[in-house]
């Protein structure tokens, strides 16, 4: 048995719920180029890979933690149709079929209004975080302007204000996108 290190590539990249798509395409390509993905950290952003032969693969992404939880079939059902269950994390599970053993174009979500409801589970995951943000910034409003009234306002607490606005806008970013995303497939059905 050999002790070699295996090599691993790490990529950093960043989809949010909304480009769910775009992530399976990047991992697809990924295992064409012959890098099989493994797992992914740092919130996300830094998928590994390890050294495969180059194959058609695809990757299909679902968001659902309760059906994890609840239904001890859920991937039972996926494994007997062929899906291999490569990631799961915080409700994500990343799904891989090879191209070849697929009967036509197969997806894990194949009827409309199954899609539909993987995109309200997408949005459910954002929405979540919402409590957290108004709670927040009403103490970082309430905070700054008692500290701008009692003793001015310094350095720190303006790198914390714009730090905070970044993300909350990032944050909104990513509600308006997936919102958007999902009304315009519901409006198709």
């Amino acid at each position: 048995m050999s002790n070699a290190p295996t090599t691993v590539k790490t990529v950093r990249k960043w989809f949010d719920t909304s480009q769910y798509e775009a992530e399976q395409t990047f991992l697809e390509e990924m295992h064409r180029q012959g890098w099989c993905f493994t797992t992914k950290k740092c919130l996300g952003t830094k998928f590994c890979f390890v050294p495969c032969e180059p194959e058609e693969m695809v990757y299909q992404i679902d968001y659902n933690p309760q059906a994890l939880k609840k239904d001890p079939e859920y991937l039972q059902m996926f494994w007997d149709l062929g899906w291999e269950s490569c990631y799961i994390k915080d409700g994500i599970i990343i799904f891989r079929k090879p191209k070849r053993l697929m009967n036509g174009s197969e997806e894990i979500y194949c009827d409309p209004e199954n899609k539909l409801e993987r995109m309200k589970r997408s949005i459910s995951r954002i929405l979540a975080w919402v409590p957290y943000w108004i709670f927040i910034s009403i103490y970082w409003i309430g905070s700054m302007a008692r500290d701008l009234h009692q003793y001015g306002f310094d350095g720190f607490e303006l790198v914390l204000l714009i730090l905070h606005a970044f993300i909350f806008v990032l944050y909104l970013t990513i509600v308006v996108r997936t919102l958007a995303r999902y009304l315009r497939f519901k409006k198709k059905l």
